[in-house]
């Protein structure tokens, strides 16, 4: 823990969707695992707020794209 560095990005509210949370959060920064990085998604808030269902849907679209592009890189 003490050789990496956190750092805290966004704040989503209630009114944001899935879609929202995922282009703001971990959308934008999957580049860093198709270039041999490591990512971490750390999802914090109030118990019963909602984040099992935004970490599952946020989940499912970044292994889509990564799909995607393990996809286009066999072409």
């Amino acid at each position: 823990m003490e050789t990496h560095r956190f750092v805290y990005d966004q704040v989503f509210d209630e009114e944001d969707d899935n879609e929202t949370v995922y282009k703001f959060s971990l959308g934008k920064y999957l580049d860093i695992v198709f270039k041999g990085g490591i990512l971490t998604c750390f999802a914090y808030g109030q118990t019963g707020s909602g984040k099992t269902y935004t970490m599952q849907g946020i989940e499912r679209m970044a292994i889509n794209d990564l799909f995607r592009f393990i996809n286009s890189k066999e072409k």
